[in-house]
């Protein structure tokens, strides 16, 4: 009777338990699920595989950012070779310097208005100043190789040594006689005057005499030798001759080799003016 009691009392607890699973069985399954996979996440071999994952992960990104750093550096040594080599250190450290010494003011601070216009007037009055003929430097554009009245041969030395120059003859004709009715000859004369003035040439602007040719008998002639003209184009001006009185014939030597063509022309003009 005792056995037959304690049989039906454990099939009524089976019963009840199995009934208490199915009212909420789901919610117990899945956290038995999570208990067993954190349980199994906490082993000893999940956590010295993770920690090898984690370190093999920080060793490649350690490569990765030491490729980086021995690119930069690469990158740094062939531009600082190929600054080397179009610059040597002595020409570099002497243009440092002069900016330097010009441009840093020469105080630590500069403490008020009028030390800015101090600084600044003494930065224009060393830096943009006129070329002087005979310092030893030859700053072109403002300095150039001689030619007759032209250039700075102390510091650029003479253009016929450094190009071919043209040689001209002009030969002017003149005769200023005319009706005696109109202006007189004379003052025709005196306010007419000629030169031959460059065009189109790579140096001066200025013509080649200083000041302008004048006439000094009514009708006449004369030739004037030109050695040393530089390539280009030149005309030979005549001013205020307004009955065209002048006239003129050039002649053009040219100091080249028998291949080579005359760059150097030359034109009349009047200026009525």
């Amino acid at each position: 009777m005792r056995r037959a009691g304690v049989a039906k009392t454990a099939a009524q607890f089976k019963k009840g338990k199995a009934a208490a699973a199915n009212v909420g069985g789901d919610d117990d399954y899945d956290a038995d699920k999570q208990k067993i996979r954190a349980h199994a996440a906490n082993t000893p071999a999940r956590q010295v595989v993770r920690v090898i994952f984690d370190k093999w992960q920080l060793q490649l990104q350690r490569w990765a950012d030491y490729q980086s750093l021995f690119g930069l550096m690469a990158f740094i040594a062939v531009f600082l070779g190929v600054l080397y080599a179009q610059r040597g250190a002595t020409t570099a450290y002497q243009v440092h310097s002069t900016i330097a010494s010009i441009v840093v003011p020469g105080g630590t601070m500069l403490h008020s208005t009028d030390d800015i216009y101090s600084w600044l007037n003494g930065l224009m009055q060393s830096v943009w100043v006129d070329p002087t003929c005979g310092d030893g430097i030859c700053e072109a554009p403002f300095e150039f190789a001689a030619f007759s009245r032209f250039g700075c041969k102390a510091d650029c030395g003479q253009l016929s040594e450094i190009q071919n120059l043209t040689s001209a003859q002009v030969d002017v004709y003149w005769d200023f006689s005319h009706q005696e009715a109109s202006l007189p000859a004379s003052d025709l004369m005196d306010q007419t005057t000629w030169n031959l003035c460059p065009q189109d040439i790579q140096y001066s602007t200025a013509c080649y005499d200083d000041p302008d040719n004048s006439f000094n008998t009514i009708a006449g002639s004369l030739t004037k030798p030109m050695p040393d003209l530089p390539d280009g184009h030149w005309a030979l001006i005549v001013k205020k001759d307004i009955f065209q009185k002048v006239s003129q014939e050039h002649l053009l030597s040219c100091k080249y080799a028998c291949r080579h063509k005359c760059l150097t022309s030359v034109k009349h003009k009047t200026l009525h003016a």
